[in-house]
């Protein structure tokens, strides 16, 4: 299986990326995952992506936000999460990470934007 990517949000991670802000993708993938996403523009469009099934612990566990966080570098503190499942957003929120609910690219840009990060 591949994945259907969403070309709005492959231009909004090359935005942020061009504001000088790393980009990764923390996903309760397979180890296949990888794999699926090359040819898709994914794995270009990011600084990092971390694949649960290759750390061992997954959303919403807060060891799966902290190791994509070690992974980008970044304090949690500084971190912007989103996530279409409520759940592992409120594990965001539990490591430290600033986490919304994503509901759609429109939305995501203007939550980046109420907290200056474009």
């Amino acid at each position: 299986g591949t994945f259907d990517v969403d070309a709005q949000i492959l231009t909004l991670m090359a935005e942020l990326r061009a504001a000088g802000l790393r980009v990764g993708i923390l996903t309760n993938g397979t180890d296949r995952t990888r794999q699926q996403l090359e040819g898709t523009g994914v794995l270009e469009a990011v600084d990092a992506l971390v694949c649960t099934a290759e750390i061992g612990v997954a959303k919403p566990n807060i060891g799966a936000y902290l190791t994509a966080c070690r992974t980008l570098g970044s304090d949690p503190a500084n971190t912007f999460f989103t996530d279409d499942t409520r759940k592992n957003v409120l594990g965001a929120r539990s490591a430290g990470l600033r986490a919304e609910e994503f509901i759609e690219v429109d939305t995501l840009r203007d939550q980046l934007i109420a907290l200056k990060l474009i």
